[in-house]
């Protein structure tokens, strides 16, 4: 006696591995196609999201060229400001120095020197 299968017996144990190999392949492409769809998905999402904050950049930067000169205004006054107080400590200056001298030559005239 022989350990070699019968040709029935062969051809069971093939048409047994070629059922499993194709369960196999079937549910790789299941698993395939469902992450296609998750892919497509996620890419729709991304889209979306880029779409969104393309528009919010859009009403960003309409808002800034709106802003701009209003900063623009601020920042001369801000420099007018600062020029003005620069100034009126120099006339400060000027003026309590005079003050001064007309003082000493008042105390002088009255005191006697």
């Amino acid at each position: 006696m022989s350990n070699r299968p019968t040709t029935a017996e062969a051809i069971a144990s093939m048409q047994a591995t070629l059922q499993a190999k194709m369960h196999a392949d079937e549910r790789d492409r299941v698993e395939a196609q469902e992450q296609r769809n998750r892919m497509a998905a996620d890419i729709a999402a991304i889209r979306s999201d880029a779409s969104s904050i393309d528009h919010r950049v859009t009403n960003i930067e309409g808002d800034m060229a709106k802003v701009k000169p209003v900063i623009a205004k601020v920042n001369s006054w801000q420099s007018m400001a600062l020029g003005g107080a620069i100034v009126l400590g120099l006339l400060g200056g000027a003026v309590t120095m005079f003050w001064e001298a007309v003082r000493d030559k008042i105390i002088s005239m009255f005191s006697g020197g």
